[in-house]
């Protein structure tokens, strides 16, 4: 995928995906985004993201579906406003 927002004084941020796998077991996402034109010269950079997901089962009592452990620590975006 890719796609360009402009985020006015804070530049245009362009930025490419790939994604890989089978997406029921595991999957692998190379994320590259570059901001150019902002105002503030340290936002005008280039970040590369990988992601390497895979299923290890069900949800642990207590968690819900679609948040995280990462870390240590549980993010739960369904509690997220």
């Amino acid at each position: 995928m890719e796609s360009t927002c402009d985020m006015a004084a804070n530049g245009k941020v362009s930025t490419k995906a790939k994604a890989s796998g089978d997406f029921a077991s595991a999957y692998k996402m190379e994320v590259t985004s570059t901001t150019t034109g902002a105002s503030q010269a340290e936002l005008n950079r280039t970040n590369n993201v990988m992601v390497e997901a895979k299923w290890l089962g069900p949800c642990p009592a207590g968690m819900n579906a679609g948040a995280r452990e990462m870390n240590g620590m549980v993010i739960d975006p369904s509690g997220m406003k």
